[in-house]
């Protein structure tokens, strides 16, 4: 019988060796590859995106430019084999408010991966909840995050942790 207290909601359990910390300049290779693996799940389904070799140091330092203008963070997900996880987060996502939306602020999950080996195990939950946790230390009220279609791991986690469809883009190839 398990006599652990409850988890709060949007919370995830972790396995015991792995932990949820800020990024550090140190980590930016695992950074790179991490974003690389993201890229290369993604480019099956969006012909336009660059090849994941292509992604870089440039590719962090535009995450990092966007989480200073956007009150972001880097999160990385650390076990005993390293990193096996990241998410970006950024906390102030303005909606000007022109034509029929109101002005506001929402945060906004940019980039999410767990490494193959990691899957499974929890770290995506739990990247997701440090993020919705940081959300609402901003008071903010909407988390968001997309996916692409194909990617139904990704859609039932997300769903699985309280996310629901607001839109659905379509696309047709017609050349």
């Amino acid at each position: 019988m398990n006599h652990s207290p409850p988890r709060p909601p949007g919370t995830a359990k972790l396995p015991d060796a792995v932990h949820i910390r800020e990024y550090r300049d140190s980590d930016e290779s695992a950074l790179i590859d991490l974003l690389r693996e993201l890229q290369s799940a993604e480019l099956p389904h969006n012909s336009h995106l660059k090849a994941p070799d292509e992604i870089g140091s440039w590719y962090v330092e535009r995450l990092r430019e966007n989480c200073a203008t956007m009150d972001g963070v880097i999160l990385m997900a650390v076990g005993s084999g390293g990193i096996t996880g990241c998410a970006v987060l950024y906390q102030a996502v303005q909606v000007k408010g022109e034509e029929e939306e109101r002005s506001h602020q929402y945060a906004l999950v940019s980039e999410l991966v767990v490494t193959c080996r990691a899957r499974g195990q929890g770290i995506g939950k739990a990247l997701l909840a440090a993020c919705e946790q940081r959300a609402r230390l901003v008071a903010r009220d909407e988390l968001c995050i997309s996916v692409l279609a194909a990617n139904t791991g990704a859609y039932r986690l997300y769903h699985q942790m309280g996310f629901a469809d607001t839109r659905i883009s379509m696309k047709k190839t017609i050349l």
